[in-house]
């Protein structure tokens, strides 16, 4: 019998990466730049280079793997996860 195993690496894709943009959780960096209307490559570029959190265009921008590395880093109360749906 066949049995689905999950991807030990989900977030190999570089539009999968999951972001924190003031506070709102998004699936992907690809989300986040359409949303609030970013290039998405100057987006990327500027948020892989820097390691920790970025001011993108007067936004707060963290990914939510340095987050989890960095426990002492609080975030502001969330406001809502931009999950797909």
């Amino acid at each position: 019998m066949y049995k689905k195993v999950l991807n030990p690496k989900p977030h190999r894709n570089r539009y999968c990466r999951p972001v924190y943009v003031d506070g709102i959780r998004y699936f992907s960096l690809c989300q986040a730049a359409i949303d609030f209307e970013f290039s998405y490559y100057q987006f990327y570029t500027k948020v892989m280079k820097n390691d920790g959190p970025v001011t993108y265009s007067g936004h707060s921008v963290v990914l939510e793997s340095w987050v989890k590395k960095h426990p002492e880093y609080k975030l502001p109360e969330p406001k809502g996860d931009k999950d797909n749906e």
